[in-house]
């Protein structure tokens, strides 16, 4: 949706000249504090994801995998830790599916790359990818897991706890 040039308009014709919830205020170095609007937070990404328009048949091109590896890390950390602090731990913290999920996350926190220390003692499988110990330094998102893998794994998760719950 924010590669959609139609969207971009209104967000930015809709916010003009008034605070938005999009807004970012920033320090620099020096302590000066400097405000970035809508327009100037679409037109960063837009740059980033090298954003074109094909005027032939209206498509939207985006290279969206620099803003898909650090929003799917970001999400692997944040599901392991709140799967790790919760009350289902003493359930699940033994599963294949635990174990799993913590390699990925353990690989998203460092760099995204698999961090795997000590070595294995047994390869860990999901659905059809194997973490063993030639794993160990080979990037986790979007080599070897896709924003898609990522989505089943929450979803496998989440009907893990409903079983839990069921019980």
């Amino acid at each position: 949706m924010m590669s959609m040039p139609l969207f971009q308009d209104l967000l930015t014709k809709n916010h003009a000249g008034k605070f938005s919830e999009i807004e970012i205020s920033a320090k620099n170095e020096l302590g000066q504090q400097f405000m970035y609007n809508v327009g100037d937070i679409l037109a960063s990404y837009n740059t980033t994801v090298g954003l074109k328009l094909n005027g032939i048949d209206g498509k939207v091109q985006a290279q969206l995998v620099e803003v898909l590896k650090p929003l799917c890390r970001l999400t692997a950390i944040s599901l392991f830790d709140v799967l790790d602090s919760s009350s289902y731990n003493n359930d699940v913290n033994r599963s294949i599916l635990y174990q799993f999920s913590k390699h990925i996350r353990n690989g998203a926190a460092h760099n995204n790359r698999f961090n795997i220390s000590p070595p294995l003692t047994h390869t860990v499988t999901w659905r059809d990818k194997e973490i063993n110990n030639s794993s160990n330094g080979k990037e986790v998102f979007l080599s070897f897991l896709s924003a898609g893998d990522l989505m089943l794994l929450i979803n496998d998760i989440s009907l893990e706890l409903k079983k839990i719950d069921e019980v």
